[in-house]
């Protein structure tokens, strides 16, 4: 189970029942050997605005360090968690006792990207993400074309592309998930409205399984290619008014973990339709987002690396909560799109404003955006 665990249940209780769920509840099991693994439980479940820590168990705490860096490590979260509003991010539909892609959201939470799961198909989403136990609804295809063709944005999984291929799917998308399975490290990244054709290359390769899909009718944001071969990662279709994306999610949900930053970045920037920012990270690193233009990162990677986040639209900066730290001079602002090859038109998109993200290895950081 992923770190993020401790944060995206505790949304989803809250989502079931509002103002019934107590509180979250952690354990030192499989922390003694790294005491990280034992703040971020607490962190994560504090993040998500559970109204109480309760501590399993106090006896086995005894006689070790956790008691101590504990309440350091809590003395800090105090001091910010007042200042957070309430936790926002992209609603993920999780029907009653559901399953299908199981733990996936663990995953994808520590690539950077926000989410807010609930047992309620919110119709007035700006972005909604559904996984493959989103098809245990029986109603769920009516209600996801409904929700596309009136203008909102839909991310799906290949799973539950799969689960839906003769329940309708087909009606949105060309998209066609097969049996085949390809592997690679090499990645393009284009977009239907600015093509970009950026190559980024792995350290190790990621197994993905083929989708195979119409040319034009449905278009590629990001790409796996392997020798002669390609494969979508992500894909984007308009239907009606509004856009389906799919996201390509590999057997070994670790796989994920594997992909490029820039290639997280795409994938972010797709979920961040309509909101604030987005990051291009690392795997293993989470943001959470509130609803009074506050925001952390949690950075769980082990080692420095380049990270950078976007700011989108009015958003000229950020601040620090704890140290009152302004950043307001970005690494560069990203090209307005342009009409690209014999495309007749061209969506407008909020102006995109790069930061260096000053978050480093293993630390954690809160901020308010500036405008």
């Amino acid at each position: 189970m992923q770190r993020y665990l401790s944060y995206h249940l505790v949304r989803l209780l809250e989502n079931t029942a509002p103002g019934r769920n107590g509180g979250g509840w952690i354990d030192p099991f499989g922390s003694f050997g790294n005491m990280n693994r034992y703040m971020e439980q607490a962190d994560f479940t504090l993040f998500a605005k559970a109204r109480e820590l309760m501590l399993f168990n106090f006896e086995v705490m005894l006689h070790t360090p956790l008691l101590s860096a504990l309440g350091t490590e809590l003395r800090r979260v105090d001091a910010v968690l007042g200042k957070l509003g309430v936790p926002v991010g992209v609603s993920t539909y999780e029907p009653y006792d559901a399953d299908g892609e199981d733990q996936l959201l663990g995953y994808i939470g520590q690539c950077g990207i926000p989410l807010e799961p609930t047992p309620v198909f919110d119709e007035h989403a700006p972005v909604l993400f559904l996984t493959e136990n989103a098809a245990c609804d029986g109603d769920i295809m009516p209600r996801l074309e409904k929700y596309v063709r009136q203008g909102g944005v839909a991310i799906v999984t290949s799973g539950f592309v799969k689960a839906m291929e003769d329940r309708g799917i087909r009606q949105l998308t060309s998209v066609k998930v097969t049996d085949r399975k390809v592997s690679g490290t090499r990645y393009q990244l284009t977009n239907l409205n600015i093509s970009t054709h950026n190559i980024h290359v792995a350290d190790e390769s990621a197994l993905f399984t083929v989708m195979q899909h119409k040319n034009n009718a449905t278009w590629y944001d990001v790409l796996l290619h392997v020798n002669d071969f390609s494969t979508p990662v992500m894909t984007e279709d308009q239907y009606g008014r509004g856009f389906l994306y799919i996201l390509n999610i590999p057997d070994n949900y670790g796989d994920l973990y594997r992909l490029p930053r820039e290639v997280l970045g795409a994938i972010g920037k797709n979920f961040a339709r309509k909101g604030k920012l987005f990051l291009s990270v690392n795997a293993r690193c989470s943001l959470f987002m509130y609803d009074n233009d506050t925001f952390g990162v949690y950075n769980m990677n082990e080692y420095k690396a380049p990270a950078e986040i976007t700011l989108l639209g009015d958003y000229t900066g950020f601040e620090d909560l704890e140290t009152g730290a302004r950043y307001e001079q970005p690494l560069h602002i990203n090209p307005q799109p342009q009409r690209s090859g014999d495309c007749a038109t061209c969506r407008p998109e909020p102006l995109e404003r790069v930061f260096e993200l000053p978050v480093g290895a293993g630390q954690w950081k809160f901020f308010k955006l500036l405008k």
